[in-house]
């Protein structure tokens, strides 16, 4: 007989290897470069576009939301929540969500909130490319707080922030592309001395997650077009061969 403690290795290892492709259970696309983490769902745009990606920087514990499109993902028995991928996701990096000191967006797309940002700088009276640090309390708090971004920085996390820094960056991807980004960056550290010029502050190094997501975006992108021709051209060649069966078909018929 099979002592049920000698199975409890075994047990053990499966629910580890369950929990190491939690993500991948669920019928998602995981693929990982480095530290960022990028999903695809057969459920959102028939896996064309990103339902989640999200890069990490571990030595300064900061994660950088890129995409949160689970909400525009259609409902189905095995989907995941913004929050359950996150937190799986911290898991594979070694640490707990509430480790977290930075939580960073980059603002996308998203005209009315680089709207709330351009009113900030100029009611500090600062250059558009300058640094802005908002402390609780501060009437632009209220403007930050209004955002889709504050409202996902609070699905993944119960702290509140300490402070919001906005900065803009012009990101530069290999084929020499500029891309002004606002960016918004949550702080969850009470360590005053914590500073922006520090090293080990989220994405030094000029950015290199940043730039090689970009470049995955444009890779996606330039395959997404080649896919499109390749289909436009099928459709193309099945027209044309169902034109010249018509006319074979119509020339039987005559005789």
């Amino acid at each position: 007989m099979i002592s049920p403690s000698s199975l409890l290795p075994a047990v053990l290892s499966f629910l580890g290897l369950y929990q190491n492709n939690f993500i991948e259970n669920h019928g998602y696309e995981l693929r990982t470069i480095d530290h960022l983490h990028m999903i695809r769902s057969p459920h959102l745009y028939d896996g064309r576009e990103f339902v989640n990606a999200i890069g990490f920087t571990p030595e300064a514990k900061a994660a950088t939301i890129y995409f949160a499109n689970n909400e525009l993902e259609q409902t189905h028995e095995n989907k995941l929540s913004l929050a359950e991928i996150y937190i799986t996701l911290c898991d594979k990096e070694g640490f707990q969500p509430g480790d977290m000191k930075w939580i960073t967006f980059d603002v996308n797309a998203d005209p009315e909130t680089d709207g709330f940002i351009t009113i900030i700088h100029k009611i500090r009276g600062i250059d558009p490319m300058d640094e802005v640090e908002i402390l609780p309390g501060d009437m632009e708090w209220d403007l930050i707080a209004r955002t889709e971004y504050f409202r996902v920085m609070q699905m993944i996390t119960t702290e509140s922030p300490e402070k919001i820094l906005l900065r803009n960056y012009g990101y530069t991807n290999n084929l020499g592309d500029v891309f002004p980004t606002n960016c918004i960056y949550f702080s969850f550290s009470s360590d005053d001395t914590t500073s922006t010029t520090e090293s080990g502050w989220p994405f030094d190094d000029e950015y290199q997650r940043d730039a090689v997501f970009l470049q995955e975006l444009l890779n996606e992108a330039i395959n997404n077009s080649e896919d499109s021709e390749d289909f436009e051209g099928s459709e193309v060649d099945q027209d044309s061969r169902e034109s010249e069966d018509s006319e074979k078909n119509y020339e039987t018929n005559s005789r």
